[in-house]
């Protein structure tokens, strides 16, 4: 139970300081529980298995003594049972990805609202009524902050689902391992690979967490792009120094040019 409560809380996003300005770049409080080692995260989502092999042997049953016999059919009743759970699990995690892309287009179209809010708080005379009318934005505020809060909730009930799946996987990977006769020859790592890509990204859109600088951050763009590309950048064509510092011309990379 500790480890799912702590689980939960490296994947879930860095809180804000909403109210007080800004006293921290970004505006987030990076707390203990938001960051972990690779080994202390491979201790939370790592359960000991039995070694995997690629062909599991047949048992015949016939060389079976009566006792193992009657263990062998109870134990692939509760195989079958682990596997069944297992599907299901594996299923709900497929619609959960489907919808995350869902909420990712929401998030998107919400930040887009804010933005139009935005310009019209700052450049009323500029935009005119054209996408928002005068005396709509505090209703409109209003209800974007209640989508923001909607959607912050749906973020963080997915990334509870993956935890919550995991823990699931260790209780059956438990039971197979306790199996005396009917032993499993193949590890599912899934479940754990969730996890682990889940906080992979929120180090991505949280580099605040391991403490890195404006160089580091542009480096760590650069590789991803170039792993993204299978080429190198070329600093003229892909990227350009502006007053807020280096920002990559996204627009005009294309793969394998």
């Amino acid at each position: 139970m500790a480890k799912n409560k702590k689980l939960k809380g490296l994947l879930r996003k860095p809180e804000k300081i909403v109210k007080t300005g800004k006293p921290l770049k970004n505006n987030k409080i990076i707390k203990d529980g938001d960051k972990a080692t690779l080994s202390e995260l491979s201790a939370l989502i790592d359960t000991p298995s039995s070694t995997t092999i690629n062909t599991p042997p047949v048992i015949d049953k016939n060389t079976l003594s009566r006792s193992d016999a009657n263990t062998l059919v109870s134990e692939e009743a509760v195989r079958r049972r682990i596997d069944v759970e297992r599907r299901e699990d594996v299923k709900q995690a497929k619609l959960d990805e489907m919808e995350r892309r869902k909420l990712f287009k929401e998030i998107i179209q919400l930040k887009k609202d804010e933005f139009q809010l935005s310009l019209k708080k700052e450049y009323p005379a500029f935009v005119g009524q054209k996408q928002i009318k005068d005396g709509d934005e505090t209703v409109l505020k209003k209800g974007i902050e209640q989508r923001k809060q909607e959607l912050d909730n749906a973020e963080t009930k997915l990334k509870d689902a993956v935890v919550d799946r995991l823990e699931r996987e260790q209780q059956r990977k438990k039971q197979e391992k306790s199996l005396t006769v009917n032993k499993v020859t193949t590890n599912q790592t899934f479940f754990e690979g969730e996890v682990k890509k889940e906080y992979d990204q929120k180090l991505v859109r949280n580099p605040e967490i391991e403490n890195k600088t404006e160089i580091e951050l542009i480096q760590q763009q650069v590789k991803e792009l170039e792993k993204n590309l299978d080429r190198k950048i070329i600093p003229y064509r892909d990227m350009m120094e502006t007053s807020d510092g280096v920002v990559f011309i996204k627009d005009k990379i294309t793969s394998k040019s």
